[in-house]
């Protein structure tokens, strides 16, 4: 007020020497306003003031006085008054002297915009009277900015006049203005989510103002959680450490930022050291992070009491109670803790009966049911799931692990035809090509029943899922094609089904070249035609291919018995003898390589005739040759039973037609220079004969005969002549 009272002095003496037409009755009330102006008496003075105005209204002093009582106004708060007042002001540079307190009254008066258009037509124009009053309408138009965008409930204005703000306040902050402008212009970059930059200017003031440092680091640590959650932590421990009021609040955040950047084990440490610092009602949601920290680390067991505790303590739905019951019901499956899981289901039906996750726990209690070996509860829970959630994105796993706990309790018929029904349903499943396999096993182990193995129709059903199974990609690799490309023509084999069965094997023995494979594929192809009444030769030419690719596969002792009844049957229509004693010579290898002779499985008559072709080969002195020597002692041996011991010698009452067989092994083996078998052969058969008078003998002499026969060879002519006088003196007519 006394820059106006001496500018007030000024303008009079001013006015007086210009104008002298003032009166002494106006000179004499300009001199009692200044008196009372300089005793402070501002209530008088405004009253001698209005008064004078009131009664001299031309004055050319009123732009002056105006001023004057505007700013009379001003003082006394009275901001409507004091702009009413202002406005009455013409004088350019009068109204230029109140332009800061016209510019302040509506400040005062929240009529924000108004200061902030004044203001920056004023800045641009340079109307300041120098630096100072620069920065203070600089200050004024940032603080109205900046309390109009916190006024402004729309986003777009809001955002506007705190970018109007911005530039000032940092201008003023390089100014004497720095500590009003920092605040605010850290509250700005908040608003405007520069949340980086508002953290530093928090951090900046907690430094310059140490009583406040722990709120300003607060701030900062809030803001920098979306930005650099690490250096948010490390802001938040410095509060923290400064046990402050926001010592327990800095530590729940610490918490929760070491969960968000999955540090397990420290948030499992520093919980331990400030959980009796966290109040009540942070207490559950710490416990369920505590837990989902120990689950996040493996360690399941220690998971569970935090989540039950969680559990427990939560009476509504949340998205971290149903959070906990999934990991409560994940560390059941790891555990394989079905009571866990039960406690955990129980609780997910009540709080969350129709949600989509109560499908795949009931689905883990069905496999978790069947890991333990109560199958009989699986397959209730996958019944009942199949019943209750027909929709439930699970449904596939549900279908296909019903059909795989029938197959596991062994009801292949069942399985087989959910298998069949999951196919037909997911035909593009991830398990579309397990579900094909455990189809074909299903039919497998059906034919394999009593009930199967009697069954055409069962037969007839794995015959086409075979063919389907193997139509589909993916479904074997190539060596299980290969296989099953066999079972399903052997299939066919058993369903009399030869017209189809011959072309397929055609094709596959072109496409393979795997001796065990090619020799099961002949076979199959011999059986066909066979089967088929079809050429002998085709049959004999297949059979003998299978035993060229593998001749010990199992099933080439029927092959040989086959072979052999073909080979005779083939020679029975040749004609010309020199190719049909080589077509009975095939059939007594085949018949010598099968172990039916051995066994005892084949018929007398044809033991008989094995023994008797090897024996008529090896005395042949132009074609025999040992090898047919051994297969005749071999068959003789077995058929005579002196294959141990000599003395075993096999004959009585009901084998008398193996007399003559006997002499011509111990002829055969005296051709190839046996004699001492041969002798010893003959002696025991005479010594059979002989004990055992009473049977119908009819070659005794032939034996003897054979036996001097044998001494003569050997060079024993003294036994040799014992045998020959034994004929004479028993059979003297027939030496006469």
């Amino acid at each position: 007020m006394r820059a106006w009272v001496l500018l007030f002095v000024t303008l009079c003496s001013a006015l007086g020497a210009e104008n002298h037409s003032a009166t002494p009755k106006e000179a004499l009330m300009l001199r009692r306003i200044t008196e009372y102006w300089k005793d402070g008496d501002y209530s008088t003075v405004k009253h001698q003031i209005t008064d004078f105005l009131d009664k001299n209204p031309n004055t050319g002093l009123r732009d002056h006085l105006s001023a004057m009582l505007g700013d009379l106004y001003f003082q006394e708060r009275n901001f409507r008054q004091a702009l009413a007042t202002y406005d009455l002001i013409a004088d350019e540079d009068v109204r230029a002297k109140t332009f800061f307190n016209h510019l302040q009254a509506h400040f005062e008066l929240k009529d924000y915009r108004n200061v902030i258009e004044k203001s920056e037509n004023h800045l641009k124009a340079g109307l300041a009277a120098g630096k100072d009053e620069e920065l203070k309408v600089r200050f004024l138009l940032a603080e109205a900015a900046f309390r109009e965008a916190l006024c402004t409930k729309e986003l777009e204005n809001k955002n506007h006049y705190l970018k109007v703000a911005k530039p000032h306040y940092k201008i003023l902050t390089q100014t004497k203005y720095s500590d009003r402008s920092l605040f605010p212009l850290a509250e700005i970059h908040r608003l405007l989510r520069e949340n980086d930059r508002a953290a530093a200017i928090y951090q900046a003031l907690a430094k310059k103002f140490p009583e406040h440092k722990e709120r300003f680091l607060f701030q900062a640590a809030i803001l920098m959680i979306g930005e650099d959650k690490k250096r948010a932590l490390d802001l938040f421990a410095t509060v923290y450490e400064m046990s402050g009021k926001r010592r327990c609040l800095a530590a729940f955040n610490q918490l929760i930022l070491l969960h968000q950047i999955e540090d397990y084990e420290k948030f499992i440490s520093f919980h331990a050291k400030v959980a009796a610092l966290m109040p009540e009602e942070k207490q559950p949601l710490l416990q369920f992070y505590l837990g989902r920290s120990y689950y996040n680390m493996g360690e399941y067991e220690q998971a569970i009491g935090p989540l039950e505790a969680f559990v427990e303590a939560s009476s509504g739905k949340s998205k971290e109670l149903k959070t906990s019951l999934m990991l409560l019901i994940n560390c059941s499956r790891y555990l394989k803790d079905l009571p866990l899981l039960e406690r955990s289901i129980y609780t997910f039906k009540t709080k969350f009966s129709g949600d989509l996750e109560l499908p795949k726990a009931l689905l883990l209690h069905a496999q978790m049911s069947r890991e333990s070996g109560n199958f009989t509860q699986a397959l209730n829970d996958l019944k009942q799931l199949a019943a209750n959630h027909p929709d439930s994105e699970d449904a596939a796993s549900i279908l296909y692990d019903t059909a795989l706990l029938l197959s596991q309790t062994k009801s292949y018929s069942e399985a087989r035809a959910t298998f069949r029904a999951f196919i037909e349903k997911f035909p593009s499943h991830e398990k579309a090509v397990a579900a094909w396999r455990h189809l074909v096993n299903c039919c497998i182990e059906d034919l394999k029943s009593p009930a199967g193995k009697e069954s055409l129709e069962m037969r007839e059903t794995f015959l086409a899922v075979l063919s389907d199974a193997l139509a589909r990609e993916g479904v074997f690799n190539e060596r299980e094609k290969q296989q099953y490309t066999l079972v399903l023509i052997k299939t066919l084999c058993e369903l009399g089904k030869h017209d189809e069965a011959i072309p397929s094997l055609s094709q596959f023995i072109s496409d393979n070249h795997e001796p065990m494979v090619l020799a099961e594929a002949h076979l199959l192809m011999a059986l066909c035609h066979q089967r088929k009444e079809g050429d002998l030769s085709t049959f004999i030419n297949h059979g003998e291919k299978a035993l060229s690719y593998q001749p010990n596969f199992k099933e080439n002792e029927i092959l040989h018995l086959e072979l052999y009844n073909g080979y005779l049957t083939l020679a029975q229509q040749e004609v010309e003898s020199t190719h049909k004693n080589s077509v009975l010579n095939q059939a007594a290898n085949h018949l010598f390589d099968s172990k039916a002779w051995k066994e005892g499985s084949i018929k007398r008559e044809n033991f008989l005739w094995l023994a008797s072709h090897f024996c008529k080969k090896a005395q042949d002195v132009s074609t025999g040759t040992p090898e047919d020597m051994e297969k005749a002692r071999a068959i003789y041996t077995e058929l005579l039973g002196t294959r141990q011991s000599i003395d075993h010698l096999k004959i009585s009452r009901e084998s008398l037609d193996l007399e003559p067989e006997i002499i011509k092994f111990a002829e055969l083996m005296g051709l190839y220079g046996n004699q001492s078998e041969q002798i010893a052969l003959l002696q025991t058969l005479i010594q059979r004969q002989e004990a055992h008078a009473d049977l119908s003998w009819k070659f005794k002499d032939r034996a003897v005969f054979a036996l001097g026969t044998a001494y003569e060879e050997a060079g024993n002519l003294e036994n040799a002549l014992q045998s020959f006088h034994y004929l004479v003196d028993t059979k003297p007519e027939a030496h006469t």
